[in-house]
């Protein structure tokens, strides 16, 4: 990031998502100063028979991206309350844009966020813009509400 580029936190809810969190980070990390890691349970939803853990026991092969901080682990009342608690977060560390995906999807073309990034801020100056993103069954979304400015 240039000089006097914003500040883009890249987030990510997960439960349990395994290898495919990998992904997420993977496609947030080109353009992010930062990725945070949001994993547990919203209430009533827990998987007891699901991967203890996102990143600490990957399959042979897999690489864990050096950058990616270790998950915060949390159990949160509702979706908002995880994504409120993820924001807050993204918040105290500077963060003037903000990039949400779930663990089980890649964002395409990351690399040109900060492109898409300024552009917006050219053109609206106030909050956010759709993405397009890789779903876990390869489709692909375009998703609003994915991008917003802090």
């Amino acid at each position: 990031m240039g000089q006097g580029a914003p500040v883009i936190v890249g987030l990510i809810s997960c439960y349990r998502e395994g290898p495919l969190l990998l992904g997420a980070a993977h496609s947030l990390l080109p353009a992010c100063d930062l990725v945070g890691v949001f994993e547990g349970p919203i209430a009533g939803m827990e998987l007891p028979d699901a991967p203890a853990s996102p990143l600490e026991d990957l399959p042979e092969g897999c690489i864990r991206p050096t950058t990616l901080p270790r998950p915060r682990q949390g159990r949160y009342t509702d979706p908002a309350h995880k994504r409120n608690t993820a924001f807050r977060w993204a918040k105290g560390k500077g963060a003037e844009w903000i990039v949400w995906l779930d663990g089980d999807e890649v964002l395409l073309w990351g690399e040109y966020l900060p492109d898409m990034i300024h552009r917006a801020e050219a053109e609206t100056a106030v909050g956010g813009f759709p993405l397009r993103v890789v779903e876990l069954d390869g489709s692909v979304g375009y998703n609003y509400g994915r991008v917003v400015k802090v």
